[in-house]
């Protein structure tokens, strides 16, 4: 998993064709911190597909134009194309996350 700190880190990561999941956190969230617990563990489950962090307050204008407002939130890419997304303000499970890039890997 790789943290997402910068405007250039998030282009440079747009240019991979991969598939890519985006986990949107905060550092003040709790459950955000829930989802830190598992979120590295998909990168074991998922070959080929790329997981990322950003850090909603660090990134607010990324944040900003995606529309994340609510954290946890999650994002798929294919390339540069956003193809499913998981946003709200709600915890969210292991079970649900993985649900969710099954359904949109």
């Amino acid at each position: 998993m790789t943290n997402i700190e910068t405007l250039k880190d998030y282009e440079l990561m747009l240019e991979d064709n991969h598939y890519k999941v985006i986990m949107f956190i905060s550092d003040w969230c709790p459950d955000c911190h829930y989802a830190d617990r598992f979120w590295g563990h998909f990168e074991t489950i998922y070959e080929g597909v790329n997981f990322y962090r950003v850090d909603r307050e660090v990134l607010p204008n990324i944040a900003k134009d995606l529309n994340i407002f609510g954290v946890p939130s999650y994002i798929i890419y294919k390339g540069d194309r956003i193809i499913a997304r998981y946003v709200d303000k709600y915890r969210k499970t292991f079970e649900q996350v993985k649900r969710f890039i099954d359904n949109n890997v």
